[in-house]
């Protein structure tokens, strides 16, 4: 986590990356075998929560880049505003196609970084999505921030999530399942790995609760597959937050982050949100 100046609603701040992963990828490899050591250690009452945190950060270390140009990943380019809100009651899909929308692309050593402003002509508000997305690895990761540059307060701004958007990959087809670490309430199941089975058709929440955000029954780390395909989330913060995954054959829908945001903004006041 990191210190936001600009955050009206929390100094905390929020990161969430997704990443498409390949079950031939290292990095699966290593993530399971670590969880699965960590569940075998959690049968025999001997894991603490030190151990726990360096076997993962042992595994995450150990992971390779993807280096195979010849695979692409379409469904994760994010050409589009992949965030969702509503605006005086109004939803932002509607909002969106009808305001300006500035970008801007600047070239780094290991990412390419992508700024998106939209701006409502009428009130002043605007939503700027910040993206990094790598080069040597199938990833993304972004924040969006909210500014008043009006003259007046703005409509109530509610239900911002930072992650709204829908991937389509025919690989996704047959099944899904979706991954995660319990979190900790001073248990005998304390970070215990489970796996669910995806629901066609039906949409998964999780969130955590108690303002921790590895409390109780979930952890933010998640790994979504099929037999042939993957997708990997974190969502870093120190508060509640929550997570939705709608699976639909050929389809996955995410949307992530903060619980509850209900606010408005001052002339000049601008506020960065989880990422």
């Amino acid at each position: 986590t990191f210190p936001s100046k600009d955050n009206a609603l929390n100094s905390s701040f929020v990161s969430l990356v997704l990443a498409e992963a390949n079950t031939k990828f290292s990095t699966t490899t290593n993530f399971l075998a670590a969880a699965l050591s960590v569940k075998a250690l959690l049968k025999a009452k001997t894991l603490s929560f030190l151990f726990a945190v360096l076997m993962l950060v042992g595994a995450c270390v150990s992971c390779k880049p993807n280096t195979n140009t010849n695979q692409t990943s379409a469904e994760l380019k994010m050409d589009k505003a992949c965030f969702s809100f509503k605006y005086g009651g109004r939803d932002s899909k509607d909002l969106l196609e009808q305001w300006p929308m500035e970008e801007t692309k600047e070239d780094k050593a290991t990412y390419t970084l992508i700024i998106r402003t939209w701006t409502d002509p009428e009130s002043g508000v605007s939503f700027t999505q910040e993206m990094k997305r790598f080069k040597f690895y199938k990833g993304n990761e972004w924040v969006l921030r909210v500014e008043n540059t009006g003259n007046q307060n703005t409509e109530q701004i509610k239900d911002l999530m930072v992650a709204d958007f829908e991937i389509q990959n025919q690989n996704l087809a047959g099944g899904a399942h979706i991954s995660y670490a319990k979190g900790t309430d001073i248990r005998d199941d304390d970070f215990l790995f489970v796996t669910n089975k995806l629901s066609s058709f039906a949409t998964k929440t999780i969130r955590s609760s108690e303002g921790r955000s590895t409390s109780k029954d979930y952890m933010p780390y998640f790994n979504v597959y099929s037999a042939k395909a993957g997708y990997m989330m974190a969502i870093g913060w120190t508060g509640d937050w929550m997570a939705q995954f709608k699976y639909e054959s050929e389809s996955l829908g995410i949307s992530a982050g903060m619980q509850k945001t209900d606010f408005y903004l001052k002339p000049g006041e601008s506020v960065r949100t989880p990422s």
